[in-house]
């Protein structure tokens, strides 16, 4: 059976749809599966979609990510 989390929630059927542009300017948490080749592991992002591929971070800087390696995501409530 496969390490890679994203083979086991695909084979379980539980795939969430990548954020669309619905959810562009919205505050979200995105959680990234990346390869052990890539140093493994989980990274999160925490800011506004700019697009269905990239987040702006607190500090201002834009990171781009691939919709297939997401784990988990969902909308931030605004306090």
């Amino acid at each position: 059976m496969s390490q890679n989390p994203l083979d086991q929630r695909a084979a379980g059927g539980n795939l969430l749809p990548p954020p669309s542009r619905a959810e562009v300017g919205k505050k979200v948490s995105i959680r990234l599966f990346e390869e052990p080749a890539a140093g493994g592991g989980f990274r999160d992002l925490l800011g506004i979609l700019e697009s269905p591929t990239q987040v702006r971070k607190k500090d201002g800087t834009l990171h781009d990510f691939d919709p297939e390696k997401i784990f988990l995501w969902k909308v931030v409530p605004v306090a």
